[in-house]
């Protein structure tokens, strides 16, 4: 009986986790971002097409997001809710940072970030506390 059980738990428990997301699924919620970029990793929230990046360290950086289509989109720092470095200011000038979607695999979206001229690789990972 008790094997049964645990092999129900664990089918439950893959079911749930095991289900097919989409780029609405990378919109709202809690995340790991890693891009080569920045060469580490960043919690990150998102709500309300608002972004909000936590490093490591304790370091806050505060976007605002423009959907250009069903995936992709455009980060703009928050020059009101953080004062800007001067390359968070050229980004700014530029256009923002275009994130845009190359495949998603489990809880993972691959993506390709623009900056300046160079195209940076990385991943925005979901996670499932709080945002389920």
């Amino acid at each position: 009986m008790k094997e049964k059980l645990k092999y129900l738990f664990l089918f439950a428990y893959s079911f749930l986790f095991s289900q097919s997301l989409i780029c609405d699924d990378f919109k709202e919620g809690e995340f790991i971002v890693e891009y080569t970029l920045f060469n580490a990793s960043f919690e990150l929230e998102r709500k309300d097409n608002i972004d909000i990046s936590k490093s490591k360290n304790g370091d806050v950086i505060y976007g605002n997001i423009e959907w250009v289509n069903e995936c992709d989109y455009i980060i703009k720092y928050d020059s009101i809710k953080m004062n800007l470095n001067e390359q968070m200011k050229k980004l700014n000038e530029r256009g923002g940072l275009l994130v845009e979607f190359v495949k998603i695999e489990d809880s993972c979206m691959y993506s390709k970030m623009k900056f300046f001229d160079e195209d940076k690789e990385g991943q925005i990972i979901k996670m499932y506390r709080n945002s389920r």
